[in-house]
């Protein structure tokens, strides 16, 4: 979810949240840079055309299965 929302600059908005709600964690919660990090570093496009491509696998079996029927 933080990921898709990278696309539309939420990610700004929600990153101090992130912070504050792992904060409690201490030490144990080292992996949020890590997770903030991978989040900035996404490609909008790859991810557009990935979830574009599996829309598209399903909505044609779908269709299949309902021919079948």
């Amino acid at each position: 979810m933080f990921s898709v929302l990278k696309a539309f600059g939420v990610q700004n908005v929600l990153e101090p949240f992130l912070l504050q709600l792992l904060q409690p964690l201490g030490t144990a919660a080292a992996g949020k840079s890590s997770i903030i990090n991978f989040v900035e570093n996404i490609k909008g496009r790859i991810l557009g055309a990935a979830g574009t491509a599996m829309l598209f696998y399903t909505v044609v079996t779908l269709v299949a299965k309902l021919k079948t029927h």
